[in-house]
């Protein structure tokens, strides 16, 4: 059994490996540990080889370059052989890099401030330089003997950047990395061992690809679903040989009939998988309603939605994982009851077939 994951107390990335059940012997080592000031190990996946070597992706943040702008990375780690002792033992490659909005994030005596040269802003880490006369308010700063705004934190939301909704597709090489880039509005793709990555669908601020998955068919597609977050709605596209088929809507978020008909946000924590024929489907949660979702595709390219658990008083549909028993198949996702005191949590088990 192998983990890789987002350590937060140590502000790390770390690989533990089970290499025999019936001894329950953990080996816990770290992957990754950050420059000053930085986080990392969100969106942290895994992928191992035939050899079971791990290659693994994860998001670091917060970095602060020279020139005052604070940015966000995904960083692909691959493994020197199937046993690393640390950092040491692994060749780390910065995949993709966006800026990110230094407020709460500049050091002692710095202040995030904004600039727009040519209807282009931009954020940078800046200290007090130069004289402003006037003086500039308690709200801004003077930088280079001009009055700057001074952005202040703001409140838990979305987070931006690149390396988002991170997803690792096995290829049996050292994998491949499907992310969300926020800054540029796109899904991206990036493939081992180059990690050269390329737009799958998006950019420009388009806002698509938040909660990508996929899974790679025998003849070398690979099948990806992911979110429209402008319009909500699921998105599938299949990608072979560097190119990308006709992107189709699997779930268009419309539910019921007018004039109740309702539009759903949809599409969170996609898993895509073949069925028996090869026919890529995908289970993910319907947001609005809280609900564990499937869409299937035929052979004509027609989409087929329908809801496989709903819980009540519980949500249903975080975290879906696809499993297979024998010829069944179940998925596995997490439920919440949000109705109790103390908010109560547990894992349920759905057949597919």
């Amino acid at each position: 059994i192998v983990i890789a994951y987002q350590d937060v107390s140590n502000n790390a990335v770390k690989l533990a490996v089970l290499p025999s059940v019936a001894e329950r012997k953990w080996s816990v080592s770290t992957i990754a540990a950050p420059e000053a000031g930085a986080r990392l190990g969100m969106f942290t996946q895994l992928t191992l080889d035939g050899s079971d070597t791990a290659t693994v992706a994860f998001r670091a943040e917060a970095i602060q370059k020279m020139d005052g702008r604070v940015v966000s990375q995904l960083v692909v780690a691959r493994a020197g052989s199937a046993a690393p002792g640390g950092p040491g033992d692994w060749t780390q490659t910065v995949v993709d890099e966006a800026d990110m909005n230094c407020a709460g994030l500049c050091g002692l005596g710095k202040s995030c401030v904004a600039k727009t040269v040519m209807m282009k802003t931009s954020y940078a880490c800046s200290a007090a330089s130069g004289t402003c006369n006037p003086g500039c308010s308690k709200t801004q700063l003077c930088v280079a003997g001009a009055c700057q705004e001074i952005l202040a934190p703001q409140p838990l939301g979305a987070a931006d950047g690149t390396g988002l909704y991170t997803r690792m597709v096995a290829n049996g090489g050292s994998g491949a990395a499907l992310f969300f880039n926020r800054t540029e509005g796109a899904l991206k793709l990036a493939q081992g061992p180059e990690w050269k990555p390329v737009v799958v669908d998006g950019g420009s601020g388009a806002a698509v690809g938040a909660h990508p998955g996929a899974v790679l068919a025998a003849d070398g597609t690979m099948h990806i679903a992911y979110q429209d977050t402008q319009s909500d709605r699921v998105l599938y596209r299949s990608w072979k040989d560097g190119k990308g088929g006709k992107v189709e809507i699997a779930d268009d978020g419309n539910r019921g009939q007018a004039p109740a008909r309702e539009v759903h946000v949809v599409g969170a924590g996609a898993v895509v998988f073949l069925d028996a024929s090869g026919a890529p489907q995908a289970v993910y949660q319907d947001q609005t309603a809280g609900t564990l979702e499937l869409a299937q595709r035929a052979s004509t390219g027609t989409w087929t939605v329908s809801t496989k658990a709903t819980g009540n008083t519980r949500s249903r549909g975080y975290y879906p994982q696809v499993l297979k028993q024998g010829e069944r198949l179940l998925v596995l996702d997490v439920q919440y009851d949000r109705t109790r005191e103390a908010p109560l949590s547990n894992v349920a088990f759905t057949a597919l077939q």
